[in-house]
């Protein structure tokens, strides 16, 4: 606290030295140490120990036995017993004998179920009955973090609790929500540190010894720079050492732990964004699996979309180049001290890192001017939209037109050098690597170099996607540039999933099931087929339990202003406020 200058940090310090002039006598350390999760000298978890193997998968396998499993959720069935409020809903039973034929029988089928059948239910029986009778694993994909929080937190136990089963569940998520020990402790070690740095990292130092997960939501990370500092701990694929990394070795990666829970779990609960980048990405994120559920299938296309989107700023550049370097307690500046101290044994290393910290100076002047250039050459482009000036991000798709002007042909000259310097640095990484680890400063310089390797890597791969963006579009995607207060960005978008999805998804799952509210257009299925690549798939359309026609009453206000007209905000107010007292306050407002 004291090095960045924070305000706070004396109160701090002062609490720091009368902990260790009297410790507390039940600290949360110390009963994590009791109950054998904590271990002393160190702030992360203690190694989990190795999950039994999964018993090999049953063959031939075995059907479901749909009746049986439909008479658990009519009246006198073990499931509608168990539950309080338990009505009897015809359309989930319809529902769950679709979804039980299409585990036992293989195929794809969509279900199209209204509001109020209880879909979750409807495809949770099935799914952990079939995993648990075939020992096979089904994955289960959601869009919001609020479905699978309930499946995994309240349906799934509950289910399994009712039923008597045992099935292992795991929750996984992408690895940027998991916590890197590695890279917490390189960032620990700055010795240069915003004020906003220091408080990120006091908040995330005093959670990391009470989680057993590393999920950043156990976390409140409420601000900008709270966030921007979660991403420089955070489990990240270019920064990752793999095996050779000594908290992995150690059995204390969060990620690989996440990892391995889902490995050997029978019912394994992702989002949609992670199944994608598992199937068209192959980051190999998920264990293998035949049996796949997407409910919230609705938003599946887009959540794909968007996985596969890339934006892309040339402040990214800079942050990446300032990730392997930020001045006083950097990588590259740890690592040439080193050299220093080492003197004739530490030349060539020395004289390696100069020669990366001259190309990493060049490689942000170029950077620098080229931001010039793009800031201009979008003005130009988005000249006319911008004029309006009513829009809070000015877009403009990325035309052959707009390509051959003379305001792009001028980014394109101004990005050249900025690409080979890039490519420079990156290179000369990798020579201070070898040199380092020839020099026998491999485990002494451990984190510095981990940093650097990390940098190069994701220097090349923005340096890449900017040269495809700028200089080599594929037919297959869409490009635009978009201008807001934070900067001008380039953007890269497939035109289509659907075959993408097809070939690395699909066509490889046994059995698929994908579920919604809102599924067909104008009562036809095909439209959800082309989006999403699907072929061969049965579909399934059941109306909801409630009479809607009876028990609802639809109106439409005709005396407040338009939305876009002044007041119209305080006549909505003011109608919520008169809606509530006449319906004595049994008022649900939803926006």
């Amino acid at each position: 606290g004291h090095r960045s200058g924070w305000v706070q940090a004396g109160f701090f310090e002062d609490i720091v030295r009368e902990q260790a002039r009297r410790p507390a006598a039940n600290s949360i350390a110390q009963q994590l140490i009791a109950k054998g999760i904590g271990g002393a000298g160190t702030l992360f978890a203690s190694r989990e120990p190795e999950p039994p193997p999964r018993p090999e998968p049953v063959r031939p396998i075995r059907p479901l036995d749909s009746e049986a499993l439909r008479r658990e959720i009519e009246p006198g069935g073990r499931v509608a017993q168990a539950m309080e409020a338990f009505e009897d809903r015809p359309q989930q039973a319809i529902m769950l004998e679709a979804v039980a034929k299409a585990f036992s029988e293989g195929g794809h089928l969509a279900v199209e179920a209204a509001t109020g059948v209880g879909k979750s239910m409807a495809y949770l029986l099935p799914a952990l009955v079939f995993a648990e009778a075939n020992h096979e694993r089904v994955v289960i994909s959601t869009h919001t973090i609020n479905l699978q929080e309930q499946l995994f937190s309240k349906d799934v136990p509950q289910l399994c609790s009712i039923l008597g089963l045992e099935t292992d569940v795991a929750l996984l998520k992408g690895r940027n929500n998991y916590l890197c020990p590695a890279r917490l402790q390189t960032l620990a070690n700055r010795t240069s540190l915003t004020p906003e740095q220091a408080l990120a990292l006091a908040k995330i130092l005093v959670w990391v010894p009470s989680t057993a997960t590393g999920d950043k939501a156990e976390l409140f990370l409420n601000t900008p720079p709270e966030r921007h500092a979660w991403q420089q701990v955070s489990s990240d694929m270019a920064w990752c050492n793999g095996d050779s990394c000594r908290y992995r070795a150690g059995g204390r990666c969060f990620y690989q732990q996440a990892r391995a829970r889902a490995q050997a779990a029978s019912l394994v609960i992702v989002n949609h964004s992670l199944l994608t980048m598992d199937a068209c990405m192959e980051t190999a994120s998920l264990p293998e699996y035949d049996h796949l559920v997407v409910d919230e299938a609705h938003q599946f296309e887009g959540a794909c979309t968007q996985s596969l989107r890339l934006e892309l700023t040339l402040s990214m550049l800079r942050e990446t180049l300032q990730s392997m370097d930020s001045g006083d307690g950097g990588a590259l500046s740890q690592l040439q001290e080193r050299a220093r101290r080492l003197k004739a044994r530490g030349a060539g290393l020395l004289t390696d890192c100069q020669s990366l910290d001259g190309a990493m100076g060049t490689a942000r002047a170029h950077i620098d001017a080229a931001a010039r250039v793009l800031d201009g050459s979008a003005r130009e482009l988005l000249g006319q939209s911008a004029a309006r000036g009513r829009s809070y991000i000015q877009q403009l798709r990325l035309t052959g037109e707009d390509r051959s002007s003379s305001a792009w042909q001028e980014f394109i000259q101004a990005w050249q050098p900025v690409s080979e310097q890039c490519s420079r640095v990156a290179r000369l990484v990798d020579e201070v690597r070898r040199q380092a680890e020839s020099g026998g400063l491999g485990t002494e310089a451990e984190s510095s170099l981990q940093a650097l390797a990390a940098g190069g890597r994701l220097l090349r791969e923005q340096a890449s996607a900017f040269d495809e963006v700028v200089l080599s579009p594929s037919p297959e995607s869409v490009y635009w540039i978009a201008s807001q207060d934070a900067g001008v960005a380039l953007n890269r978008a497939p035109i289509s999933v659907a075959e993408a999805l097809h070939e690395t998804l699909f066509s490889r799952k046994r059995s698929v099931v994908l579920t919604s509210a809102t599924l067909s257009t104008a009562g036809s299925f095909q439209y959800l087929k082309s989006q999403l690549g699907l072929d061969d798939c049965a579909t399934l359309s059941v109306g909801s339990p409630f009479d809607y026609r009876r028990s609802t009453l639809v109106c439409i206000a005709r005396d407040i202003p338009e939305p876009r007209n002044q007041g119209h905000q305080r006549a909505v107010e003011q109608a919520i406020l008169e809606l509530a007292r006449a319906t004595g306050g049994r008022l649900m407002a939803l926006f």
